[in-house]
């Protein structure tokens, strides 16, 4: 059933191009002429770990909202009940990468920061 594309990882995968880069919105900018906003660029070796370095850096909670109510719109509770699943999954390999038994022992000197560009 079509339905069961929706929900299965295959899905998710799909919509990640990682041959995207930031290089790409010149393109986009002439070709769409329109203003351009960008939320985000994803790429699938970093899912997840947009939590990870939040509650490393000190937040005490973490939104997720979009994915959640993609869940709800494709499949109902089932949809945010596998959603929520792949971020449990996300974030438990994760930690495990980061050599952390779970969220308590996440420190702030496992984030690396960026020098700014110009």
């Amino acid at each position: 059933m079509v339905w069961d594309y929706f929900r299965s990882d295959a899905y998710f995968a799909d919509l990640i191009d990682p041959s995207l880069q930031l290089s790409d919105l010149a393109w986009l900018r002439e070709a769409a002429q329109l203003p351009i906003w960008v939320k985000g660029i994803v790429r699938a070796d970093d899912a997840g770990t947009d939590v990870i370095k939040a509650l490393a850096l000190g937040a005490s909670a973490v939104r997720v909202g979009c994915p959640v109510l993609w869940g709800l719109a494709v499949a109902g509770q089932r949809g945010v009940e596998h959603v929520l699943g792949l971020l449990q999954r996300e974030l438990d390999l994760a930690l495990g990468l980061c050599g952390c038994p779970d969220l308590a022992h996440l420190t702030r000197d496992l984030v690396a920061q960026s020098k700014a560009r110009d």
